[in-house]
């Protein structure tokens, strides 16, 4: 199990209204945890998470089982160019800056083994432990 110890947050909101539409207040938090969100199923909603993606101030992103759905995939290939741009920017986030911590679930349990890796700051976990900017886990 991964644990980060306690460190001040060198994070703080930059922006006020979103950079993709001036007409939308950006999102600012610390930490967000995402699930379910079944990349390659066409159950999928991946148009409004991109949205929702593009709008948000982070220091962290938890991406906590589910994120790609294996299991539909191997039924019935489904890949919109949706679900791609949803997978770029997760990739562009942890480019930029955000820690961004995989953590499979059973749709998507064959990245398990890859317990571990590490590209820019995405990392690939089966079990982490978030410490709050207060020290709390």
């Amino acid at each position: 199990m991964s644990k980060q110890p306690h460190e001040k947050s060198r994070f703080s909101c930059t922006n006020s209204v979103s950079p993709i539409n001036s007409d939308i207040a950006s999102i600012c938090v610390n930490a967000i945890w995402l699930s379910d969100v079944h990349l390659g199923s066409k159950d999928c909603k991946a148009e409004y998470l991109l949205q929702f993606l593009q709008q948000l101030e982070t220091e962290s992103l938890y991406l906590v089982g589910d994120i790609f759905d294996v299991w539909a995939l191997k039924r019935r290939v489904y890949w919109p160019e949706s679900h791609n741009k949803v997978l770029q920017q997760f990739l562009k986030m942890a480019r930029d800056g955000v820690k961004v911590v995989y953590i499979p679930g059973n749709h998507d349990e064959v990245l398990k083994p890859y317990s571990g890796f590490h590209l820019w700051d995405l990392s690939i976990f089966n079990e982490y432990i978030h410490c709050g900017v207060n020290g709390h886990k």
